[in-house]
């Protein structure tokens, strides 16, 4: 009976653990495949409750988020800084110049597009959200770029 006691929890944790997927669930697949018919290549990861896919649509990498109930949160992708608007570089530029910029992310999310800079200064990677007609948004510490 004692060797049963103490067999049994660690039993349950191993089963917990070989039940938890490592892919989204059918309805966040489902939204994902409404929306981006054309992906290929796509990768999933679970992160802080959410699903992250990354993927190739029409020889472009993209980022997109969904959460845990399939309903999308955000896309991104790269761009190249000439692709920024004006008004929002140069918004940019006057607050942070442009020597610690690494990348620049398009980012859709709200019905509305934003531009993400991101920067490696002397203080960390962060990165910097611009809506876009150059308000600035936020800034976040990153881990890595």
């Amino acid at each position: 009976m004692k060797i049963t006691m103490r067999v049994l929890p660690v039993l349950l944790m191993f089963l917990v653990a070989s039940c938890t997927s490592n892919k989204p669930s059918q309805e966040i697949q489902q939204a994902f495949n409404s929306k981006y018919k054309d992906a290929k290549d796509v990768d999933w990861k679970a992160k802080d409750g959410n699903w992250d896919a990354t993927f190739e649509q029409q020889g472009v990498e993209y980022a997109a988020q969904f959460g845990a109930d399939g309903t999308w949160l955000q896309t991104s992708h790269e761009i190249d800084f000439k692709q920024v608007p004006p008004d929002v570089w140069n918004t940019f530029t006057e607050k942070f110049g442009e020597k610690d910029l690494q990348k620049v992310d398009e980012v859709e999310m709200d019905g509305k597009t934003y531009y993400g800079f991101n920067l490696n200064t002397g203080e960390g990677n962060f990165r910097a959200l611009y809506d876009d007609n150059g308000n600035f948004k936020s800034k976040e510490k990153l881990e890595k770029i």
